[in-house]
């Protein structure tokens, strides 16, 4: 889906809803974060700048067929008249399947749908009862399963959730291979690296802790900022006991300890959607839209945009901005045939 952006790059359509006067704000919390605004806002300017361009937008009108004609489409509707147009743009998203349902109506292959950016549905006692607990900043990859990729790493707030886990890492990780999960049923591991900030130093982290606090209580000093109770589980799971001071602590317990803070290897049993996240994989196959235009290949004057094409992206904006790069695509081309 890289093409579409290079005629229409994201700082573009950044700067052009700038100009219509939507804030904007890069966080600079970690490299290569988005851009972010509230979805809200952007709906309304778009309502606005609609308005003030004269152009009519009717809700609540169920397409229930669309046809050819040699001048372009009809519509008809659920109620009222059906309406007649020169080109049509099917932009439904992936929701009530509608639009999909009248892509294929036109010849065109709809690829299944995946759902993405997901909350992973798990039981682990590390983790079990510890909702509530804040946020951790780690990194998460999946582990040694064939078909998935292997060396993507994604870095961000992990949350502990009643079910399992989720957060913005889990759900760009799964974003990668909604497909892949979904014929694997959801069951899989994966990698949590719960100090990423530590690099490889936090073996010499708990190994200066053990020589000069050697009296306190491995399990009731939580290190690398994590919250008290998971760090007690991953004492825990490292079969240190619950009263085992860093001066008395075997070695090879505190090594394994490094290893369930840099390579904790959890399993998947499971999905949920990540909050109010609704987002699939899967729509109108890409081999049959020319992305110069968003146009079909099978039928003159028809397009698509957004998440009815089988494309989704990562958390942090990216199939909002895709939609508004694929509209602006299909704006220049209808303006360039008059």
């Amino acid at each position: 889906m890289l093409g579409p952006w290079h005629h229409f790059p994201a700082e573009q359509t950044l700067a052009w809803l700038r100009s219509l006067g939507l804030p904007i704000q890069s966080p600079a919390a970690s490299p290569g974060a988005q851009a972010e605004t509230a979805a809200s806002a952007l709906v309304d300017l778009l309502g606005r700048e609609l308005d003030r361009r004269g152009i009519e937008v009717r809700t609540g009108h169920n397409a229930l067929e669309v046809a050819t004609r040699p001048d372009g489409f009809q519509v008809w509707f659920e109620e009222g008249e059906p309406l007649i147009v020169e080109a049509l743009v099917l932009a439904t998203g992936t929701g009530p399947h509608r639009g999909l349902a009248l892509a294929e109506a036109f010849g065109h292959t709809v690829q299944p749908l995946s759902p993405s950016l997901l909350a992973l549905k798990l039981k682990d006692a590390r983790l079990r009862h510890l909702q509530g607990q804040p946020p951790v900043e780690a990194e998460v990859r999946f582990a040694d399963r064939p078909g998935l990729p292997a060396d993507r790493v994604e870095r961000g707030q992990v949350e502990i959730l009643g079910h399992g886990i989720g957060g913005p890492a889990i759900a760009n990780l799964t974003a990668w291979a909604a497909p892949e999960l979904a014929g694997a049923r959801y069951r899989f591991p994966f990698q949590i690296n719960w100090v990423p900030q530590y690099g490889g130093q936090i073996a010499r982290e708990l190994s200066q802790r053990a020589l000069h606090h050697t009296k306190g209580v491995i399990a009731e000093e939580p290190q690398a900022g994590l919250p008290p109770k998971l760090w007690a589980r991953l004492v825990e799971a490292a079969k240190i006991g619950p009263q085992e001071t860093w001066g008395s602590v075997d070695k090879r317990y505190l090594s394994t300890l490094v290893g369930q803070l840099t390579q904790g290897r959890f399993s998947a049993n499971g999905y949920a959607m990540h909050k109010p996240e609704h987002t699939y994989a899967g729509g109108v196959s890409r081999d049959e839209i020319d992305f110069r235009t968003m146009g079909s290949r099978k039928h003159g004057r028809l397009y698509f945009a957004g998440e009815l094409v089988d494309c989704d992206a990562i958390l942090g904006g990216g199939n909002a901005l895709l939609a508004l790069t694929h509209a602006q695509i299909i704006a220049a081309t209808a303006e360039q045939k008059g």
